[in-house]
C-alpha cells in the first residue's frame, strides 16, 4: 500500500491591494527555513463578500492575515473572536 500523499498547510493573507505586501515571501521564507510544510499565498479580493470562495476553494486554509480595507469587515464572517482579537 503507497502512503498517503499528506497535504501542506495553507496560510494566507486577504486584503486589497496586496502588491505592496511582503508577507508571502516573509513566511514561505520562514517556512522553508523552519523545515514547515505549509505555504503562504495571497488572497487578494477586491470585496470582502469574497471570502466565502477563498475558504472554499483552499480546504487545507489554515489561518488568514487580515490587512485595510477588511480589518473591522472580516468579523462578520467569524464564528469566534478570542479576547486578544
Amino acid at each position: 500500500m503507497m502512503p498517503k500523499h499528506q497535504i501542506m498547510d495553507k496560510y494566507g493573507l486577504i486584503g486589497y491591494p496586496l502588491g505592496h505586501s511582503f508577507s508571502k515571501d516573509f513566511f514561505n521564507d520562514k517556512f522553508s527555513a523552519e523545515n514547515i510544510d505549509a505555504q503562504y499565498q495571497n488572497f487578494e479580493i477586491p470585496s470582502i463578500e469574497e471570502l466565502p470562495v477563498i475558504i472554499a476553494d483552499n480546504p487545507t486554509l489554515m489561518g488568514l492575515n487580515v490587512t485595510i480595507p477588511y480589518k473591522q469587515k472580516v468579523l462578520s464572517y467569524l464564528d469566534d473572536i478570542s479576547p486578544e482579537a
